[in-house]
């Protein structure tokens, strides 16, 4: 099943439904669940309308579309002069292998650029004292997609507001990668 992926940052000329943004938070939400969802309390909860809405309004959101149906997502901000971060990273499971992660990964990368960004910062949150395979995939997927995993933080050190909801201890992995303007033939 190949399709075409349209991916753009999300504005108001760019929605294609009334729903969009409340179907990316459900993806970012149900995705969150399937990889993180072992270290939380039950019925927690990645993202909000709210939180989405703030993205929106600040031109940070990526969607991605198939048939003009919104399958994906990710945000995309400069945290600082030369440094840039993405997250919320998903995509509609009935989607996935067909590369829109991937796509939708570089398309952040180009947006940073745009922001006047020439690295990209991003962390993975997990436990060593629970099974998490689907941490071990993304860690070695964001490798070959380029970023040099940097070492581990604790979480109370980056986001202290999230402990409460924490039921296995865990940690924040970092990684980061140079951005480099891609070449015209």
């Amino acid at each position: 099943m190949k399709s075409t992926v349209d991916i753009s940052l999300l504005s108001p000329k760019s929605l294609r439904g009334e729903n969009d943004l409340h179907r990316l938070t459900q993806l970012i939400n149900e995705a969150y669940a399937l990889t993180e969802g072992p270290m939380f309390r039950e019925n927690y909860v990645r993202t909000n309308a709210g939180e989405i809405e703030k993205k929106f309004e600040k031109h940070t959101l990526l969607g991605a579309w198939v048939k003009e149906v919104i399958v994906g997502g990710v945000y995309v901000e400069k945290l600082t002069d030369g440094i840039s971060t993405f997250g919320m990273l998903a995509v509609d499971p009935a989607y996935m292998g067909l590369g829109i992660g991937k796509q939708l990964v570089q398309a952040a990368e180009e947006r940073s650029l745009e922001l006047g960004c020439s690295h990209m910062k991003i962390e993975i949150v997990r436990s060593h004292k629970i099974s998490m395979p689907h941490k071990d995939v993304l860690h070695a997927w964001y490798q070959r997609m380029g970023y040099e995993f940097l070492g581990e933080s604790s979480i109370e050190s980056i986001y202290p507001n999230i402990i409460p909801d924490i039921i296995h201890e865990g940690v924040i992995q970092l990684f980061q990668k140079s951005l480099t303007v891609p070449k015209t033939p």
